[in-house]
């Protein structure tokens, strides 16, 4: 059974405005994933219309500031 190797790439080479694709890579998480951190209150998502996007520097921020959480889970907000 061969292992999948996962390249992750600098957080500096992701553009400014991040969508669901980089989120996913940088997470190392599923598309799906993705989209319930984005669609999470804590994240701080843009919404145009149906696309959601967040800043690069303010996921960052979020990502510090929720470390140790359950970036999807509603509930331990609360």
């Amino acid at each position: 059974m061969s292992e999948r190797i996962t390249a992750y790439r600098p957080i500096e080479e992701y553009p400014p405005v991040l969508q669901a694709r980089h989120v996913k890579e940088i997470l190392g998480i599923s598309e799906s994933k993705a989209y319930e951190v984005l669609n999470s209150r804590k994240c701080p998502t843009i919404r145009m219309g149906k696309r959601m996007v967040v800043m690069k520097d303010s996921f960052v921020k979020y990502l510090y500031a929720n470390e140790g959480d359950c970036l999807t889970d509603e509930s331990a907000a609360s």
